[in-house]
């Protein structure tokens, strides 16, 4: 009995330290930086940056000659974690800004091997090489001004006309834009740039000097002078040298530097062949930053003459990629083309100013990218408070329509009072551009639009805006009509598909509307008159049209598709601010504020969202998976990353709870979650079944989780293997089955499965998924290998393959047995055990290094503070 009581309280006093642990982060959410902020990540900014030019000025001094040496010519990793890292083998290293550690090596082997290394630590979000961009003209002849801005093709006097008599004739009334132009940088001593420019920053030498020794961004900032008022201003940041070229840090950082320095627009008229199309997060991350603090990024497409998916940053979604056009509107023999590009504008022989106060003709979608930025400038003096992803909305719904596929929406074309249907249609604080054209577009009637077909028989007026919507979210607007019923209609669509409409005689009345699926919608407003009954005053209008949240949409990661709901006295709710779903129960003692999910998942899959908690002592938020609480957590600073994995396969119920107790209540008291998804661990992916078998990932080449199997990664390198491996213990008769396809060179590139080093199978070339399966003929411990090996010259882009092998649902027959309590998996069973347990159950830590089945005492499916409690009976020999 004492035995008991003295174990008891052991435990309560492990409970109550752990209480005081707290289970916080410093994620933010994707508001706009404050001014203080802003200012502090600028001066965390420029530190890094020092850092960065010491490496930079030592090992980038050849950087052009490096061009065509591959992605790993620099030698240099960019990585992102919140971790300390370090790397003995790293000749230089510099940490700090946003989390990005940049490691230098002296060989590009040393950084290839180095990022395999990193890419494999699960504290590292991710990591990349360091890429070399360059500007992206080619040289033409002579002339004086860019023909891109007349009437026939950006249209931009006669909008700017427009726009000088919005402004009273005023240009001093007119609000300072800035663009910065993230380039070779610029000439100030030019006269047609002088009284146009503000202070930037050389990133190539870490200076403030950001003198132009090229021509290129000289060129480039001379287009925007050429086609805005005297309040557009330019801000060149040098991030490619006098050569030409720089690095994808140097690039990165300069346009870190320009958002937060307030420009409202970034030019990027350079670029780097990507192979494949992979993936840039270092420049992404950066993009969505500049976004989300108000700053339109537009990005040359590329002059190698294809798809712009290879080309980076012009491959990255949210930025407006542009492609070149000639005076015939066709799309010019360099440019890059393809689903990614946004729009097309002009971009050859196009005049502007270059070094020494001349002035030069040059090509290229360099030449195109400046006439977009500067139709974002105009943009943004027209209506100032346009979030960055609008003004890309309103520059592709503007556009003049050309006989290019792959080249974007169209022709970049601003027509005047491009505005006009915006002010009328939206409702106060919302910013969706509309457009209307044809011989019967809607039009501006006082407060609202109305359509232009009254007294047509047969006839359709139609006026289209575009929205991304996230699930379940509607649409509000107001709507008048007077027509004959039956006949005449009022239809809204969505991407083609009806989903309200209305007919008859309806006075001004308020309607919203589920709008389907998630993404991109095109939305039109359509007034329709058959061949009867035809009337001058039959009309539609619109006014007041809004775009509201669904707590679905919030707490998803941007088109995500789990539903989630809420319900009872305090239902959770939408906090538009924060783009998140929020507990409803502020300030109530004694209340609890629920919201569910069903999704159906895989044992191993890993769960993540963010989390916010506002909470006054004894309030917490709950996290639970099938009734089980896995997260506690109270007041944190800003957003915290969560992530939990499934432990077992099936339909989940997933809660998310607000629970506040009888004092120190508040109005301000919340819990806020956004950015909820699921994904495959390499364990799930791999995995048949329910079953965890204990694979070992960690070659140079690692094989990664690619939608439910896995891929081996060594792509585009000769004379490399990529393979993961398992020891079982295995009883005779027993069996290890595994799916597998390949899409390969035939006969040069080979996957191959290795039982104790002796080949079982091989296979090369395309083929579609096969079984193997392999039976033990003996009892003992067996090694497996699953290869990816190439040959010594790589050819896959000659034959347009993958690749790559693919391996998934490896299962076994037998059982595997591990020692129960041992959830760190050191084969004995102790006071740590029960620590860690305890610790993983109140989310202090996640599942790293644990094996939560031997874990689970109770097997009831998860680890909680009763498995925590008989982990530490057993070690203590309590039956």
């Amino acid at each position: 009995m004492k035995k008991t009581k003295r174990l008891l309280a052991l435990f309560v006093a492990l409970i109550m330290a752990f209480t005081l642990v707290p289970v916080t982060g410093g994620a933010k959410g994707v508001r706009p930086l404050t001014e203080r902020e802003r200012e502090a990540k600028l001066t965390e900014l420029m530190d890094f940056a020092s850092g960065v030019a010491e490496i930079t000025l030592t090992y980038d001094k050849d950087i052009s000659a490096k061009r065509s040496q591959g992605e790993f010519a620099l030698a240099r990793l960019i990585v992102k974690s919140s971790a300390k890292l370090t790397d003995e083998k790293a000749v230089a290293s510099v940490s700090g800004h946003n989390d990005w550690h940049v490691f230098q090596y002296a060989s590009p082997e040393e950084a290839r091997a180095a990022l395999s290394r990193f890419s494999s630590m699960r504290n590292v979000e991710w990591a990349e090489p360091d890429g070399i961009m360059t500007v992206t003209a080619t040289p033409g002849s002579n002339s004086f001004k860019s023909w891109g801005f007349e009437a026939n093709h950006v249209n931009m006097y006669e909008y700017n006309q427009w726009l000088y008599g919005a402004y009273g004739n005023d240009l001093s009334a007119m609000p300072q834009v800035i663009v910065a132009v993230v380039d070779t940088g610029a000439d100030s001593s030019h006269s047609f740039l002088s009284d146009r420019l503000v202070p930037g920053w050389n990133f190539v030498n870490n200076t403030n000097n950001p003198q132009d020794g090229h021509s290129h961004g000289t060129h480039v900032s001379g287009t925007v002078v050429d086609g805005t008022f005297s309040n557009v201003k330019i801000m060149p940041i040098k991030v490619l040298s006098d050569s030409g070229a720089g690095s994808t840090l140097d690039v990165g950082l300069g346009m870190e530097y320009a958002y937060l320095n307030g420009a409202a627009v970034e030019n990027m008229s350079l670029g780097g062949v990507c192979d494949g199309g992979e993936e840039h997060h270092f420049l992404a991350e950066v993009v969505d930053s500049a976004f989300d603090n108000g700053t339109t990024v537009v990005v040359a497409a590329g002059n190698e003459g294809v798809d712009a998916a290879n080309s980076c940053p012009a491959n990255i979604e949210r930025l407006c990629t542009v492609a070149s056009i000639g005076t015939g509107h066709s799309l010019s023999s360099f440019s890059n083309y393809g689903a990614i590009v946004d729009v097309s504008a002009p971009g050859e022989n196009i005049n502007s100013s270059v070094p020494g106060g001349g002035f030069e003709t040059k090509s290229g979608t360099s030449m195109a990218c400046p006439h977009v930025a500067a139709v974002a400038a105009q943009i943004k003096t027209a209506n100032p408070n346009m979030s960055a992803d609008e003004v890309v909305t309103a520059i592709k719904g503007t556009v003049k329509s050309i006989s290019v596929s792959n080249a974007g929406t169209g022709m970049a074309h601003l027509a005047a009072d491009l505005f006009g249907l915006n002010d009328a249609v939206n409702a106060e604080g919302y910013h969706y551009h509309f457009v209307s054209s044809g011989n019967y577009a809607w039009t501006v009637d006082g407060s609202s639009a109305v359509s232009g077909n009254a007294g047509v028989n047969s006839s359709t007026s139609t006026m289209k805006t575009e929205i991304t919507v996230g699930l379940y979210q509607t649409v509000t607007f107001d709507y008048k009509i007077s027509s004959q019923q039956g006949h005449d209609y009022l239809r809204v669509k969505a991407n083609g598909t009806t989903i309200f409409e209305t007919s008859g005689e309806h006075d001004w009345t308020t309607e919203t509307v589920t709008v389907p699926g998630t993404g991109s919608v095109a939305l039109s407003f359509e007034y329709s008159k058959d061949s009867s009954g035809a009337s001058g005053s039959d009309k539609a209008w619109i006014r007041n049209f809004k775009l509201n949240g669904s707590i679905s949409s919030a707490a998803n990661l941007t088109g995500g598709t789990v539903e989630f709901t809420s319900s009872g006295e305090y239902p959770w709710i939408v906090n538009e601010t924060e783009n998140a779903a929020m507990s409803s129960n502020a300030g109530v003692d004694n209340s609890s504020s629920v919201m569910t999910a069903s999704v159906t998942l895989k044992k191993g899959m890993i769960v993540v969202f963010k989390y916010k908690v506002s909470a006054a002592s004894g309030d917490n938020f709950l996290f639970k998976f099938n009734g089980n609480t896995v997260l506690t957590s109270g007041e944190t600073d800003g957003y915290v990353d969560y992530e939990y994995t499934v432990p077992s396969t099936g339909t989940h119920t997933l809660s998310f709870e607000y629970k506040k107790d009888s004092s120190g209540s508040s109005g301000e008291d919340c819990a806020l979650v956004k950015a909820f998804f699921y994904y495959h661990s390499f364990a799930s992916a791999v995995n048949g079944g329910d079953q965890t078998l204990p694979f070992n990932n960690e070659a140079d080449y690692p094989w990664f989780p690619m939608y439910d199997y896995v891929s081996s990664s060594n792509w585009g390198e000769a004379s490399s293997q990529s393979y993961f491996t398992l020891q079982l213990t295995m009883h005779a008769g027993e069996t290890l089955s595994f799916r597998y396809r390949t899409s390969s060179v035939s006969g040069y590139d080979y996957f191959r499965f290795y039982v104790d080093g002796s080949k079982k199978k091989e296979t090369s070339g395309e083929t579609s998924w096969q079984t193997y399966t392999f039976t033990a003929t003996t009892e003992k411990t067996y090694t497996f290998k699953w290869s990816f090996e190439k040959g010594s010259w790589d050819m896959s882009s000659w034959y347009g393959v993958d690749d790559a092998a693919y391996v998934d649902d490896v299962t076994y027959s037998g059982t595997i047995a591990g020692l129960l309590g041992d959830i760190n998996n050191n084969g004995v069973v102790d006071a740590e055990d029960a620590i860690l347990a305890l610790r993983y159950s109140m989310g202090i830590i996640d599942e790293t290094g644990l094996v939560l089945e031997n874990g689970d005492m109770n097997s009831d499916g998860f680890v909680d503070g009763t498995d925590a409690l008989l982990i530490l009976r057993l070690s203590m020999g309590i039956d």
